[in-house]
């Protein structure tokens, strides 16, 4: 993984939907400038009443003030 992204659990298994993922934030870093240490992948959220649903976001990208303006789910 890029030095700079935080990554909240390590990808042990290789899919089509990793490398999906790392050619975005290829894109993202190399080509177009963007901070990593603005970038998160597998964040696990809870959802439901009372937190009974977990998940995760694939991929959240910050802006400057630390407001996620891009999800991958």
């Amino acid at each position: 993984m890029h030095k700079g992204i935080t990554e909240h659990r390590t990808i042990t298994e290789y899919r089509d939907e990793e490398l999906v993922r790392a050619y975005l934030l290829t894109e993202l870093v190399n080509e177009l400038g963007f901070p990593a240490d603005r970038i998160k992948i597998e964040k696990q959220y809870e959802a439901g009443r009372p937190n009974t649903i977990t998940s995760r976001i694939d991929v959240i990208v910050k802006d400057k003030n630390d407001n996620a303006f891009y999800l991958l789910r």
